[in-house]
């Protein structure tokens, strides 16, 4: 090539390649014109008789034919040259260079998602590879790229401007993922998926795709935030009834608030009798007024699932405030709506609403609607929204104390109109700090003297005086901060922090404002500093509050970042909250499998509960409770040995599950009380009633059945069971 190269006209200066090709090309043409074997041409007037020339010795015959010099390398190599530069600026056109190669990669995962769904193997081990023929494996992403690239084509045809080789990728990488990680089940790899989609949608939000969905109208995101709320809300309500129709559900806790807002209907008390086993206000454990909002749906819908659905909508609500909060802080349409989706699947919320019912699920919407009235200058509405959190629950004052300490710190103002001119909020949230402690003293020393008190014993690894309460918290927090430290950051709880500060890709700690840093205090006091196990888990409703503050300050702190920053957090707190939320979610699917699976055994257990009368008082295993929950009296039953509660009429005792011992000592008691054996199956469950009620209600004994033979024998059944153990021992 160098040496051909040095044939150039003046190899000290540049060459301008298209203008060399040009002369080369007309001097090659010349070329062959002069070494051309010419035909010869005739007179200008030939005569007309005259004859066509003869061939002689010196004459050479005439010839048409016309022969050209080969062409040399070095023209060769320029001609090609150019002609690979126009191959080249034309897929410079547009990035069709990039095209192409997003379309190979979207056909290459495509047909990956088609191999997990045909092959049944561990893609996690060497099976799975082994199971996939190559040749046909390149075959079909060939055929892939080649209906893309039709696809393509057609959207050009039709004059349609839109990147579809980037949203093909996108579905297909994603897709593949959630395939995955739905087969595998883990956090760590969901974790991983997670990182490995949200570069790759990055990737191709900076080269210039999805600009349809950055650049959209509010009306087109509002239908989109539309349909995944809708979509998740379905999903969500639909799992947990499942869950309580499967008979998984237990008296701790959702069969305490069946029972609860059965009362509620009927004397407007929160009483119940499962919770201590005893009749008793739930306010006395917990004080939530919150409930009451409730009450009116309750009333025209008086059955659990009830409860259920609308857990699911209150906390799939907050994606309205939240939304609101987006727009005052002038993100565009696709980032509001990036983020709204990463809240609706964000995994905290998801777990959390999947386990039974709690007042913390009114935390979630609560807190989102103040802070954006902090954020909107509506005093009026900060005040009433302060008031409905604080009637969550008795431990609800952290959250609003925090705004409080927020508003008081980052120094807002808000326009006065009477006044006609600009106010300090500093003065609001001092005044509702002290309403929010204030309420907090008055509310313990109520349950203190009336209740069952404020359960302190969940912070008793930082109290060096258990009886002084939690203000002895805060001593020994101020004497040992580094106790506190490690507490909070123990190796087990790493994963828990993963889990709720991941899917926010750790952005409500990027912030040089101390005021912010308020507002992650409930994250280090409600769940990382306890050593109560549930409260370091979200599966369980004690990260609903801290998910709210913890997705406002990550809004909060984005929106003090430039352009590309925002959409680029935000895409990956949505990839990231899809992937991870997805994988818990779907794990949850086992309670409808198990529904298809067991409807035989569900509908004998729902026989069973159908023959307790509705006035009848019951005794029942823990996970029959929700289910008989609709009346006065019902108990959680426990071991015979620990009774304290008075005779029921009925005892539905659980048959199975791994405690047999436990079966047959109940057996023997209810035997030895007073009950009857009435119904049941081996397999599944046990109806006892008692004597005095079937002889008031004879019309009860024609659905009586004869004693089982575990029932007959029960006493030589427990007397060789007491044998066997003290021989063991």
């Amino acid at each position: 090539m160098d040496d051909i190269l040095k044939d150039s006209p003046d190899d000290n200066t540049p060459i301008d390649v298209d203008s060399y090709i040009d002369n080369l090309e007309r001097e090659v043409s010349g070329n062959n014109e002069q070494h051309s074997e010419q035909q010869v041409a005739p007179p200008e007037n030939p005569p007309v008789n005259a004859e066509p020339p003869t061939a002689t010795a010196e004459t050479p015959p005439i010839t048409q034919t016309v022969t050209k010099k080969s062409l040399t390398a070095k023209e060769l190599i320029f001609i090609l040259k150019k002609d690979f530069f126009k191959v080249v600026d034309f897929f410079k056109k547009d990035n069709l260079y990039m095209d192409v190669i997003i379309r190979l990669f979207a056909a290459y995962f495509l047909v990956s998602t088609y191999n997990l769904f045909k092959i049944h193997q561990k893609f996690s081990v060497l099976d799975f590879p082994r199971s996939v023929h190559i040749g046909k494996f390149a075959l079909l992403i060939a055929g892939a790229f080649v209906v893309l690239t039709f696809i393509k084509l057609l959207f050009r045809w039709a004059k349609i401007n839109i990147k579809t080789d980037g949203y093909v990728l996108a579905v297909a990488i994603m897709g593949y993922g959630l395939k995955t990680v739905y087969r595998l089940n883990n956090f760590y790899y969901a974790v991983g998926v997670s990182i490995v989609v949200g570069i790759c949608i990055i990737f191709l939000l900076h080269n210039g795709y999805f600009k349809e969905f950055c650049n959209m109208k509010t009306i087109k995101a509002s239908i989109i935030v539309g349909i995944v709320v809708v979509v998740v809300t379905i999903f969500v309500a639909s799992i947990c009834v499942y869950r309580y129709l499967t008979y998984a559900t237990s008296c701790f806790d959702f069969g305490i608030f069946c029972q609860m807002y059965y009362n509620m209907i009927h004397t407007l008390l929160p009483d119940t009798t499962c919770e201590r086993n005893e009749l008793l206000s739930h306010f006395a454990i917990h004080t939530s007024p919150i409930y009451y909002l409730l009450l009116p749906v309750y009333a025209i819908f008086p059955d659990p699932k009830t409860l259920l659905i609308s857990q699911a909508v209150i906390v799939v609500s907050g994606v309205i405030p939240l939304w609101f909060i987006a727009k005052n802080f002038k993100f565009s349409n696709g980032v509001a709506s990036a983020l709204c989706i990463a809240y609706v699947f964000s995994p905290a919320l998801l777990c959390s609403t999947f386990f039974d019912f709690h007042e913390n699920k009114f935390l979630v919407p609560l807190l989102l609607w103040l802070l954006w009235a902090i954020d909107t200058n509506h005093v009026k509405l900060m005040y009433m929204f302060s008031v409905l959190c604080l009637m969550v629950k008795e431990d609800a004052f952290i959250y609003v104390v925090c705004v409080a300490l927020y508003v008081i710190t980052s120094g807002k103002t808000y326009y006065n109109k009477k006044k006609q001119k600009t106010k300090s909020l500093i003065l609001h949230g001092i005044i509702i700090m002290i309403i929010s402690l204030a309420y907090f003293f008055t509310i313990t020393k109520l349950m203190e003297k009336f209740g069952r008190g404020v359960m302190e014993y969940r912070y008793s690894n930082l109290m060096m005086e258990p009886d002084k309460g939690l203000v002895n918290v805060v001593k020994t927090v101020l004497l040992d901060p580094a106790i506190a430290i490690s507490e909070a950051f123990e190796e087990e709880k790493f994963t828990f922090f993963l889990q709720m500060t991941l899917p926010l890709f750790f952005l409500p700690f990027m912030t040089k404002k101390v005021s912010h840093l308020f507002l992650i205090i409930p994250f280090l006091l409600v769940n990382l500093m306890s050593d109560y196990a549930y409260q370091t888990q979200i599966g369980y409703q004690y990260v609903c509050g801290v998910t709210s503050m913890l997705i406002y300050v990550s809004l909060l702190n984005l929106s003090e970042m430039g352009v590309s920053p925002k959409k680029y957090f935000a895409t990956f707190c949505m990839t990231t909250s899809i992937v991870i939320g997805f994988m818990y979610g779907t794990g949850r699917l086992s309670y409808y499998d198990s529904y298809k699976i067991n409807i035989d055994r569900v509908q004998r257990m729902d026989e069973m509960i159908d023959l307790v009368p509705d006035d009848a008082s019951v005794d029942a295993t823990t996970y029959f409770v929700p289910q008989l929950s609709q009346r006065k009296v019902v108990y959680n039953m426990i071991s015979p040995k620990e009774k304290q509660t008075e005779n029921t009429d009925f005892a539905v005792l659980k048959v199975g599950g791994g405690e047999e011992n436990f079966v047959d000592e109940e057996i023997a008691y209810l035997k030895e009380n007073g009950y009857e054996y009435y119904n049941g199956y081996d397999d599944l469950m046990y109806l006892f009633a008692k004597t005095e009620y079937l002889d008031e209600h004879p019309e009860l004994r024609d659905k009586q059945l004869n004693e089982p033979d575990r029932v007959r024998n029960n006493e030589e059944i427990l007397a060789e069971k007491l044998l066997k153990e003290a021989a063991a021992q």
